[in-house]
């Protein structure tokens, strides 16, 4: 008798992930682990959380695997990635500017403390 349901490696929705299953082992536990939680990636893009549980899952996986995660997020939903990708591209300026701004801040405190240093009679 022939089962109707399809096996689990059959519903691989992105290439990236098909692509990573050819170059695994099905010997390789690891590879194994790897390529279900590539899948798991997948389900979280394309379906998304069922309760807050799986939502945290997701995102220590997305987080696990952040390369991987963009991989198939850029395949299966070419908006989302664009967003991801500017948000990113922001956060990373934001970063850039306030670190820019604390080093200005710290050179305003090190010439008050050199002028106040100097004021009060000591060297150069």
């Amino acid at each position: 008798m022939e089962s109707k349901e399809k096996g689990r490696y059959e519903g691989i929705k992105s290439e990236f992930v098909k692509k990573k299953l050819a170059e695994s082992s099905w010997s390789n536990k690891q590879d194994r682990k790897y390529i279900d939680e590539l899948m798991t990636v997948e389900r979280a893009i394309t379906v998304g959380p069922k309760d807050f549980a799986s939502s945290i899952f997701y995102k220590t996986l997305e987080r696990k695997y952040k390369n991987e995660y963009k991989s198939i997020l850029r395949e299966l939903d070419p908006e989302r990635y664009n967003k991801l990708i500017i948000e990113e591209q922001e956060r990373e300026k934001r970063f850039y500017e306030s670190l820019r701004k604390d080093e200005e801040e710290a050179k305003v405190r090190e010439r008050l403390m050199h002028d106040s240093w100097v004021n009060e009679g000591g060297k150069e």
